[in-house]
């Protein structure tokens, strides 16, 4: 899904690859690879510049176009915890031979749309289901939580929602 929003969103705006590496301050292989099935090997802080060279929110690489209208209606965005934490669940899953998502969301007794949604960022799991996703993927939600914060980034915040209210 994020390699088809970036070429959707490079073919909107006219970017060849070397435009939009200049731009992210990355390689053009960096941006082939966010193109490809090698997605795997970009980081988050890679997806971020590339979000932030084509003027979108790191949300809309990660989204189908309906879900992003939906998020946008009503008033929440992914934080970028959330994408993050997400990532490294979908990670330790597919280090595991043969577990995939439905099989994982079987045993964590989740739906599977809903793990997806996880895995993509969009949803933050609760502290009980983030037990139970970690234990299915041989880690404690303690270490995936720890991997998250040892980046010391100021970068982990929500964006603000449209409803809030000071």
């Amino acid at each position: 899904m994020i390699s088809s929003n970036v070429k959707r969103l490079m073919a909107a705006k006219g970017l060849t690859n070397q435009t939009l590496a200049a731009r992210a301050r990355i390689s053009a292989d960096t941006v082939a690879r966010t193109k490809s099935e090698r997605i795997r090997e970009c980081s988050l802080d890679t997806l971020i510049s590339i979000a932030q060279a084509l003027g979108v929110q790191i949300k809309d690489l990660y989204c189908e176009s309906s879900e992003m209208q939906a998020s946008s209606e009503q008033g929440t965005e992914p934080s970028l915890l959330a994408i993050e934490l997400g990532i490294l669940i979908k990670k330790k899953r597919l280090s595991i031979p043969k577990l995939t998502q439905k099989k994982l969301a079987l045993q964590s007794d989740l739906e599977q749309a809903y793990l997806s949604k996880i895995e993509r960022g969009l949803l933050q799991p609760s502290l009980d289901e983030l037990i139970r996703l970690a234990q299915r993927i041989n880690t404690t939600a303690s270490h995936l939580l720890k991997q998250i914060e040892s980046a010391e980034s100021p970068k982990y915040t929500s964006y603000p929602s449209k409803n809030r209210s000071r």
